[in-house]
């Protein structure tokens, strides 16, 4: 049996392993979450097959049970996504993600997997830009399911192809990352075209009209009238980075996290931030709390970008002081 290349991608970095059988062998221990740095270390791979293990603390992972009566047909997964994206605090329609249905005892189960924006951005720079081919990319605790040694269950893995609904595996397509980006360019562009178009009808339309000046006879001599004073509709007003108020409370007993997490949030542009601990140093998970859904939408992908939180600990709480109380935990 050859080897098999294995790569466990986790919060702080990566690891390469060698699996032979049951048999596994440390190749390299990246401690960085830079994708250039990431790059260099990866390039004995350059053209290889591998597989990708994900830590749980970088994937989305939901089990749901489903109606019995729930019909696996084409249009399936875009019901699916309808369902769980709204647990999902980033746009989960432009990701790369899959499901399985699994039936047991008369009862289904849909299983969707999906890596973070920011992981799977850096997957599909890797797959472009070094020709690395992931045959198999798959969260830990799925792995774990076939062996104790999750490094070990990924490698005897054996749904890799078939029908959508049988198979839980992400194929990454090397041009998928610059295609997005493209096809993003294109609306814009053509949103800003149909706004131009749309707004030049509407002034010619009504506001030309408004400013035609009027004139009274009176004893055969012509007296313009007054225009009409136009009033600017006023505008709703924006919450702005810089009037946001954030604290970063640490809950582990590592000193100066907190410190090291402001820095990191002031530098995209959340200047109002302060640090302190929190309640107690016995957080296992990172939790963060926003006073409204207002701030959550307008905050909430800068944050994710420097703290690991998942779903379940991204909190509205209209009672907290500050528009937004981050609380790191162990993980």
């Amino acid at each position: 049996m050859a080897k098999t290349k294995v790569i466990y991608w986790h919060r702080l970095g990566l690891k390469v392993y060698d699996v032979d059988k049951n048999k596994v062998d440390l190749l390299r221990n990246i401690e960085t979450t830079d994708l250039q740095e990431i790059q260099e270390h990866l390039s004995f791979l350059k053209d290889s097959e591998v597989n990708l293990l994900l830590s749980d603390a970088i994937s989305y992972l939901f089990k749901n049970e489903i109606a019995s009566e729930e019909i696996i047909d084409d249009g399936f997964r875009n019901r699916l996504l309808e369902i769980v994206k709204a647990d999902i605090p980033e746009d989960f329609s432009n990701f790369s993600w899959d499901y399985k249905v699994v039936e047991a005892d008369g009862k289904k189960e849909v299983l969707v997997f999906a890596p973070i924006a920011e992981v799977q951005n850096k997957i599909n720079e890797l797959s472009k830009n070094l020709g690395i081919k992931f045959v198999v990319i798959e969260p830990e605790s799925v792995s774990a399911d076939r062996d104790p040694n999750p490094i070990v269950g990924i490698v005897k893995k054996n749904d890799i192809k078939g029908n959508d609904a049988e198979v839980l595996n992400i194929v990454v397509d090397e041009n998928t990352g610059e295609n997005k980006n493209i096809f993003k360019v294109v609306l814009i562009i053509l949103g800003i075209i149909v706004f131009i178009i749309g707004n030049y009808f509407l002034y010619k339309k009504f506001f030309i009209k408004k400013i035609e000046t009027k004139k009274i006879i009176v004893e055969n001599v012509a007296v313009p009238t007054t225009l009409p004073t136009i009033i600017p509709t006023p505008t709703t007003t924006e919450i702005k980075l810089e009037n946001l108020s954030v604290i970063v409370q640490n809950g582990t007993k590592t000193v100066g996290k907190a410190g090291k997490i402001v820095d990191k949030i002031k530098a995209l542009g959340i200047v109002n931030v302060v640090g302190g601990n929190a309640d107690n140093t016995n957080y296992t998970e990172s939790k963060v709390y926003f006073k409204n859904d207002i701030v959550k939408n307008i905050v909430v992908d800068k944050l994710l970008s420097v703290v690991v939180i998942v779903p379940t600990n991204i909190i509205i709480d209209n009672s907290i002081e500050n528009d937004v109380k981050l609380i790191l935990g162990i993980n």
